[in-house]
């Protein structure tokens, strides 16, 4: 396999990297409530460091796997078809407190639909129970 062929989108590395993947609305309710902290004078120390995660870490063949189940269709994607990068973070880091008070309310599935049929698309709010669990 020749070196250009690793720029072809189809061919990924062996798919175990782990993804902590986070709604952008949870992520934004995140950074909200880290604000009133700061504004209310409820910050502990200098500087607090916070971990926002979903608490559901999956691998990219996982993700490859879900987002051909909610598209319906098979995705041209050839695992192990190029190797790891030297420096290829393989999971999440684990930095920073858990943020009190704060949860992801968008699941996964949910954050997903919306990117495969647009035009069916709703928009979330952080509000909104989580129906994926």
């Amino acid at each position: 396999m020749s070196g250009d062929n690793y720029l072809d989108a189809r061919c990924m590395s062996p798919g175990e990297q782990l993804l902590d993947l986070v709604h952008i609305d949870d992520v934004t309710c995140a950074f909200s409530l880290c604000t009133q902290r700061l504004l209310l004078d409820q910050v502990q120390q200098p500087h607090e460091r916070y971990a926002v995660s979903s608490g559901r870490p999956l691998s990219m063949r996982q993700l490859v796997a879900l987002l051909e189940q909610l598209s319906g269709k098979r995705l041209n994607v050839t695992f192990g078809a190029r190797p790891y990068r030297t420096r290829e973070v393989m999971r999440p880091p684990r930095v920073g407190a858990k943020l009190l008070g704060w949860e992801p309310q968008v699941g996964l599935q949910d954050g997903l639909k919306p990117l495969l049929h647009p035009s069916a698309h709703t928009a979330h709010s952080a509000s909104s129970p989580r129906t994926d669990l």
